[in-house]
Formats: structure tokens, C-alpha cells, sequence
């Protein structure tokens, strides 16, 4: 007990430098990410297609938000199994959203998203690659199963849209880069 007593402020100094070292070996942040352009605009006379990186319950981005406009008088849709995403030039895979289901994007039945004249539709959209998929609030198939979108990686990301309008293909890439910045 005396021992104790007498070596106290000692092992009070050996506590807190433990504190202040697994305080500083603790998983924190050590970039942040930024977009360049905040929204990735393609204006056509029949649609117009905005994407931007978003920060979905992350702290970096993870996924995109898609916003098409139909501004023509006919359907337009979205076929997701020829749409995808590239990284830096390479083929990064095809793209998840809410209500998918893994077996429709393996066997590739993910069904068209058709936007109506003068409708404007919006989706969180994530590469299938970047994926976890595990029980949340948000249900994305018939397990049971849900999406957590991973970090998106720095560098130039291209989303390729495959789209039907009046019977026409339409093949669309809008850009958008991914930044890392440190931080200071």
C-alpha cells in the first residue's frame, strides 16, 4: 500500500502519456475530400444530367448524386447494365442504388430507370466495386440486405450513362475528380 501512495504521481504521468499516445494513434481523419466541379453538368436540348460527390453518413465522399432532367417530349431511360463508372480511364464497374438487388446486377436484369417528360429524377448512385453490404435502415433487396458505400478514391471519375430517347441510344460520360487534400 505505502508503495502504491508513494509512486502515485509517477504512475499518474505513465497514464496520461498512454492517453495522449493511444489518443494520437486513434482513426482520424488525415485528409479531406473535395470535388472539382461541385456539380458535373451535361446540358443537352432533350435532357440535362448533374452529378455531384456526396457524403453519405461518411466523413469523405461515397457516392454520387444523379439528377436527370427530361426536358424533351419523350421518355428517357437510363439503361443501368450498360451504364457505369470509370476511374482515372479504367472500367470501374457498374453502379448500386437504393431497391437493387446483387443477383439482378450480376445476371444483368437491373431494370431501366424511365423519367417521364418534364420530370426530373434523382438517385444516390455508388460503384458496385466500393460496396459493403450489410444490414441498415435502408433495405436494397429481398434479403434484408443494404448498401454502406465505401470511400471514393482520388482522381478523375467518369460516370457513363446509357440512355434512350425515341428509340435512340445515347451514350453520356459527365466528369468529375475527387481531391484529397491534407489536413493542416
Amino acid at each position: 500500500m505505502k508503495y502504491l501512495r508513494r509512486n502515485a504521481p509517477w504512475q499518474r504521468i505513465v497514464l496520461v502519456l498512454m492517453a495522449a499516445v493511444i489518443y494520437s494513434c486513434s482513426a482520424r481523419a488525415k485528409f479531406i475530400s473535395k470535388s472539382d466541379p461541385n456539380i458535373a453538368k451535361l446540358d443537352r436540348d432533350a435532357y440535362l444530367i448533374e452529378v455531384s460527390a456526396i457524403k453519405k453518413d461518411f466523413v469523405h465522399h461515397n457516392m454520387f448524386m444523379l439528377t436527370v432532367s427530361n426536358k424533351g417530349r419523350a421518355p428517357l431511360s437510363i439503361d443501368w447494365n450498360r451504364s457505369g463508372w470509370f476511374i482515372n480511364g479504367k472500367d470501374g464497374g457498374k453502379f448500386v442504388f437504393k431497391d437493387i438487388s446483387p443477383a439482378d446486377i450480376k445476371e444483368n436484369k437491373v431494370g431501366e430507370t424511365i423519367i417521364q417528360p418534364d420530370q426530373i429524377e434523382k438517385m444516390e448512385i455508388a460503384p458496385l466495386k466500393l460496396i459493403a453490404w450489410i444490414p441498415l435502415k435502408y433495405k436494397t433487396d429481398r434479403s434484408g440486405r443494404a448498401i454502406s458505400a465505401g470511400m471514393l478514391p482520388k482522381g478523375d471519375h467518369t460516370i457513363h450513362l446509357v440512355l434512350t430517347q425515341n428509340g435512340t441510344t445515347i451514350n453520356e460520360k459527365v466528369d468529375i475528380t475527387i481531391l484529397h487534400e491534407p489536413i493542416k
